[in-house]
């Protein structure tokens, strides 16, 4: 994507994604968990640190927070719309590092750890002794927790916590499902246990896709120079179910003569210079400039057709110059999206009936020239 088409899809039953380095080739996976009907997803970044400065936690914890934190990668949180007790309760999952051979290491450093807790931990003490289980298949670590702790306003929040461990050859899940001691959410959370799964994660030729896509949205134009004019283009539809204003708000560069009769002000010339450089940066590794020439400027339909038209062009002489030819959909196996293709041009991640033209930015540099970069939606 350049810019993300308009149209958002909430996957609530995604817990979380496991970010990893685009260099490490052993095979990865995501866990996933349905959250509690009702439930919401809250910031659990930095938990540690906010733990820290809202309540009162043993002088070690705090002069060492940013050790504790560093390996631990809070990825995502769970909690009610309700707060029965004085401590709300909260499904949190966290990734940290493991550095332990096997699974009989990692136990013997995790039953350490929790005699640890005793002298972070008011009135700390084991409900359940960690124990092997499974989860989702896999060997894991359970236990359950109780203790006190304090906010900076001195309100004591006593508190229940089950902890879950699930270590990988490299990494280890921690998912902690803790309530207020006043509170009883044991059923609630053993359905959210039952429901957690690991999937397959992206391939690497997937998150480079994904790196690609960040870096083309970020990109900066003021290099070019002053913005001198951007310009939607709009089509008007009558699907009011998926359109509220009535207008499907880009152009599919596949086929844009379906979209001309209805486009918005479709015979205004928005850019009103006898010459202009258009650059296609979207989704290529080496920029396609094209120059357009019009003694009376240039009219929306004029630039729809013309932008469409070069994008068409672009593709086919990709194809004409790789070696590395584009795999048919029906025949990808391990990517949904287009391979990247080593033509003249380097097309990635996407084929031409996936991008939509929504507007344009329109530059003009030191020396007078009018640059015009097209907004591409995928």
């Amino acid at each position: 994507m350049k810019r993300h088409r308009s149209i958002q899809k909430i996957c609530t039953y995604i817990f979380a994604i496991l970010v990893m380095s685009l260099n490490d080739s052993k095979a990865q996976e995501i866990i996933s968990i349905d959250p509690p009907a009702g439930w919401y997803e809250f910031d659990a970044t930095n938990l540690f640190k906010k733990a820290a400065e809202g309540y009162k936690m043993r002088d070690f914890f705090k002069e060492n927070v940013d050790n504790i934190q560093k390996p631990v990668v809070q990825l995502v949180g769970y909690k009610p719309d309700t707060k029965k007790g004085q401590y709300g309760a909260s499904i949190k999952l966290a990734l940290t590092t493991n550095p332990f051979p096997d699974f009989e290491s990692f136990r013997t450093n995790m039953i350490q750890s929790q005699q640890f807790m005793t002298s972070l931990i008011d009135d700390f003490s084991v409900l359940t002794p960690i124990k092997d289980t499974l989860i989702a298949d896999r060997q894991a670590l359970i236990a359950r927790y109780r203790g006190t702790i304090s906010t900076i306003e001195n309100e004591k929040r006593p508190f229940i916590s089950t902890l879950i461990i699930i270590p990988t050859s490299t990494e280890a899940y921690q998912i902690a499902l803790s309530q207020s001691a006043l509170d009883d959410y044991g059923e609630v959370f053993n359905q959210a246990i039952k429901s957690i799964t690991f999937k397959p994660s992206e391939t690497a030729e997937e998150l480079l896709i994904k790196q690609r896509e960040q870096e083309s949205a970020d990109k900066e134009y003021s290099q070019l120079g002053e913005v001198v004019g951007e310009f939607d283009f709009r089509v008007k539809t009558d699907d009011l179910e998926n359109y509220e204003d009535g207008y499907i708000p880009w152009a599919d560069i596949k086929d844009p003569e379906a979209y001309m009769p209805k486009l918005e002000n479709k015979d205004e010339v928005i850019v009103n210079y006898p010459q202009i450089n258009v650059i296609i940066d979207y989704p290529v590794s080496n920029e396609y400039v094209f120059i357009l020439k019009s003694t009376k400027g240039f009219t929306r339909s004029q630039l729809l057709h013309e932008i469409c038209k070069q994008y068409q062009l672009m593709y086919k002489e990709e194809e004409d110059s790789a070696t590395i030819k584009t795999i048919p959909p029906d025949k990808r196996t391990t990517i949904y999206n287009r391979n990247e293709t080593n033509g003249k041009y380097g097309i990635w991640g996407h084929d031409i009936e996936d991008l939509a033209l929504s507007k344009i930015t329109v530059y003009k540099n030191g020396n007078g020239d009018i640059i015009v970069i097209p907004y591409i939606e995928s």
